[in-house]
């Protein structure tokens, strides 16, 4: 089923007799899947092979890579009429009527008519040729309306985008540590254990503690009154 099967040994004749195992229902899958791989990578292989072939004939032709962008008129090539032998055909034209690019999906367009109704399939760019309209006609002065448009349209974005990036730069930069333009609150006239000079709180504490006989020299003085009629007694 799988055609001539090369790079293994053969098999011993055993085990074609004996039942197949889980084991060795795995390995096979395993080899499958694996020959399936080696043929996917042969195949992606050949096809650059092929496409760097082509992109060099390409490139070494007239007019070698044309690239359409957004806005701009091209004509699409009947290629059905190419290759036919009715005569009521051989005498229709082979160029449609001019048509405006939409967007790009690598080496195909999606395209609109001149009204801006959108075609339904997209159109590779070997089968489109630049349209230029005759100077002074109607279509010349609304292409260049359009064309200028989208280019003032471009400008904007890149200038927001600009704007935008500086702005992210900045944001960086300001990390507030004094570097860079950072903010730093002031900690002049701080104290150490966060509270701020002519803070009503602090003072209030202080007053407390001064008051409070327990704490600092009150302390103290109410000993040494409690220990002079000891040491009197002590003496006599």
């Amino acid at each position: 089923m799988l055609g001539l099967v090369i790079n293994t040994n053969p098999t011993p004749t055993a085990d074609t007799v004996t039942p197949t195992d889980t084991e060795q229902i795995g390995i096979h899958q395993a080899y499958v899947q694996q020959q399936r791989l080696d043929g996917y990578a042969h195949t992606i292989e050949h096809a650059v092979r092929r496409k760097g072939t082509f992109d060099k004939r390409l490139l070494a032709k007239f007019p070698r890579e044309v690239i359409f962008t957004p806005g701009q008129l091209v004509q699409v090539y009947r290629n059905d009429l190419t290759y036919t032998f009715k005569t009521e055909r051989k005498l229709l034209p082979r160029w449609s009527p001019p048509r405006r690019v939409v967007s790009r999906n690598r080496n195909s367009y999606h395209l609109e008519t001149l009204e801006g109704i959108p075609m339904s399939s997209t159109f590779s760019s070997c089968r489109l040729h630049r349209f230029l309209p005759r100077s002074g006609t109607q279509l010349a002065q609304q292409q260049e309306e359009l064309e200028l448009q989208l280019q003032t349209a471009i400008e904007n974005v890149e200038t927001e985008e600009g704007a935008n990036n500086s702005d992210d730069v900045e944001d960086v930069l300001d990390i507030g540590d004094g570097m860079d333009g950072g903010d730093v609150e002031s900690v002049a006239g701080d104290d150490i254990d966060g509270t701020k000079d002519g803070d009503p709180e602090s003072e209030t504490e202080e007053e407390v503690e001064e008051e409070d006989p327990i704490v600092g020299n009150g302390f103290v003085e109410e000993v040494e009154v409690e220990l002079q009629p000891f040491q009197s007694n002590i003496r006599t």
